[in-house]
């Protein structure tokens, strides 16, 4: 098995879905994991759950497309814990009023389009900006960035914001293991298809439901923990030569097929 022994993580979006998941099991792996959420509140009560489990975890309110608080976040890291080996900018804007507003390239609102990228796109730039010189400083590390499946194929007429701005970071994270690989940064990409997260489950409708699942070549959709698994993997030393990849974990929901 792997372990993340002595090694600090960042998870942005860390106090619930994905972020969350990824974050405890690297907790149990042996991580010290900061949980960064725009809800403080959540993230409190997340990381004090993963302490009284016997983990190392801490957390931090920030708004990651404000550039002062992002500053502040990393500053904050070097001061508690000296370093930063792991990256895990799992944020994104999925709130129903982006969401559910999010349709195609005529009829969005400029303010859905401007919300989506601003956390999506600019957040994920801004804290690898100010990350990624602290992990140098500690001698390297690894960024994970998450995109999605629509960021790959997108749907017709609806997530515009949302698909573009996730194709724009997978360039994001091959342009961020281009430019700092030979100081030790490696950054990868994970792109997942349908997860059986709290949110999906709620905020899809069963017809779109049952749907990917006939689409889906697995015999189930995925699971929070198969995408804690890849990005637990991707953080720890075991993937020391994998870089500058997008690496889709959808059940084949891409692969071509003809119906």
């Amino acid at each position: 098995m792997i372990r993340l022994d002595g090694k600090v993580a960042l998870i942005t979006g860390g106090a619930s879905g994905l972020g969350l998941h990824s974050a405890a099991l690297m907790a149990e792996l042996g991580a010290m994991v900061v949980l960064a959420d725009i809800n403080g509140a959540r993230a409190k009560d997340e990381a004090g759950a993963l302490r009284a489990r016997g983990f190392a975890a801490d957390w931090v309110a920030v708004d990651i497309s404000d550039e002062a608080q992002v500053a502040a976040m990393v500053e904050n890291v070097k001061s508690l814990h000296g370093r930063l080996d792991v990256l895990f900018n799992c944020a994104a804007a999925t709130s129903m009023d982006i969401v559910g507003n999010d349709r195609d390239v005529v009829s969005t609102d400029l303010a859905v389009w401007d919300r989506a990228m601003s956390v999506n796109l600019r957040g994920t730039m801004l804290v690898s900006r100010f990350a990624i010189p602290l992990m140098i400083a500690g001698g390297g590390g690894s960024v994970i960035n998450m995109s999605s499946r629509q960021g790959v194929a997108p749907a017709r007429g609806a997530r515009v914001a949302y698909s573009v701005s996730k194709a724009a970071i997978m360039m994001l994270s091959r342009h961020i293991a281009a430019s700092f690989g030979k100081q030790g940064i490696r950054s990868n990409t994970v792109a997942p298809g349908s997860i059986l997260t709290d949110h999906w489950i709620a905020s899809v409708p069963p017809k779109v439901q049952a749907r990917t699942r006939e689409l889906a070549l697995t015999p189930d959709l995925g699971k929070p923990i198969d995408i804690a698994n890849l990005v637990a993997f991707l953080a720890s030393d075991a993937s020391s030569y994998v870089t500058g990849q997008t690496i889709s974990i959808d059940g084949g929901l891409t692969t071509p097929l003809s119906e």
